[in-house]
């Protein structure tokens, strides 16, 4: 509606449009993926999705290490000197690597055997490090090489986040306190953040995080500058995929970069294209989605949809954090691939009621 040009509600009517077809491209991937019901092929895109994630790990910490420094197979002009797999900015890689992070941790989650202590505490503990899950564990310690790599401070911040979210959640759905669950925490934290991170790079983000000055961050000052443009397009919005053209007109005398094509903050540029409405259209859908993640959390038709459901929850909670200072949502290769997890969580969880209502002939 905002591209119609009789209504006149985008600032950039062919921005617009373009958007529009993007938008269409990622229904049709999320109509696409919810025709997966099945467990099994629930498993094999899930999989593949880690198996992604853990691949861009690898690229992206292997180029800092060898000193090649490449970005898609070609010298990097950007960001040297850290992770950035095939993207172009080390935030964008370092989100991506947290969906195969929530896909990797709702596969130990889920799989974790109760310990109820005793004499038996230690041995079950080794049991499940050296089960068919020390495959998933180590490349669960590649995705947080990448992600300490990156130095996003955000990112990390996110999957710490969503990591308690995720046992809040687990906590939640079992109604009881996990020793094992409680252990697989306490091994990410202690072996991740403090072992690997010191030899992979902790020691230079937390060195960042400690010198960040708030008020001299280039993006506050973007988000600051923008707010007005709340208050001018709230009811219906400037029109999708329309801030790097419309923001000049409000950004003042910013330092640093002379065109930004958007806020560093998700929820402020969704706000300002969409509208009020758009915006709340958008958390709705999230809304459902978290229903769907719990609905596929408490199913028990096979371990695979839990995983779609945790993996999802946690997902949701990492963007909500990332999204507060940066703009992941407008990578395709990043959306598209949340957009395919939100497809899987919706077909876990309602995939199985539809065949039942098919074999009823309702």
């Amino acid at each position: 509606m905002q591209s119609l040009s009789g209504i006149g509600w985008s600032t950039d009517i062919y921005a617009t449009q373009r958007a529009f077809l993007l938008g269409v491209a990622y229904l049709g991937l999320f109509l696409l993926i919810l025709q997966l019901h099945s467990p099994k092929r629930i498993k094999v895109l899930l999989v593949l999705i880690f198996a992604s994630a853990v691949c861009q790990a690898l690229y992206g910490s292997m180029m800092v290490l060898t000193g090649m420094d490449l970005g898609f197979l070609v010298p990097k002009v950007f960001f040297t000197n850290t992770a950035t797999g095939t993207f172009i900015n080390p935030n964008h890689f370092a989100a991506y690597l947290n969906l195969g992070l929530a896909i990797g941790v709702a596969y130990l989650m889920v799989n974790v055997r109760k310990l109820d202590g005793g004499e038996n505490l230690l041995g079950r503990s080794l049991g499940l490090m050296m089960s068919g899950s020390l495959a998933w564990r180590l490349a669960i310690v590649v995705l947080v090489v990448g992600l300490v790599m990156s130095s996003s401070r955000m990112a990390n911040a996110a999957f710490m986040c969503a990591l308690f979210g995720a046992a809040g959640a687990y906590m939640l759905v079992k109604r009881r306190l996990v020793i094992a669950w409680v252990l697989l925490i306490a091994s990410i934290l202690v072996v991740d953040a403090v072992v690997v991170g010191a030899r992979f790079g902790m020691d230079r983000l937390v060195d960042e995080v400690a010198n960040t000055m708030v008020d001299r961050e280039t993006r506050s000052s973007v988000v600051e500058a923008a707010l007005p443009m709340v208050n001018d397009y709230f009811w219906f919005g400037s029109g999708a995929g329309t801030f790097y053209s419309t923001f000049p007109l409000y950004r003042g005398d910013i330092e640093g970069h002379d065109f930004y094509y958007h806020a560093h903050n998700d929820y402020l540029e969704f706000l300002i294209e969409l509208g009020i409405f758009g915006f709340l259209a958008l958390a709705t859908f999230v809304g459902f989605t978290l229903r769907a993640a719990y609905v596929a959390c408490t199913s028990s038709h096979s371990n695979w949809i839990q995983i779609a459901g945790y993996a999802c929850f946690m997902s949701i909670v990492g963007i909500a954090v990332h999204s507060s200072a940066d703009f992941s949502l407008r990578i395709p290769g990043y959306a598209s691939t949340l957009m395919a997890i939100f497809a899987l969580t919706y077909s876990a969880a309602y995939g199985q009621r539809r065949k039942k209502r098919r074999r009823s002939g309702l």
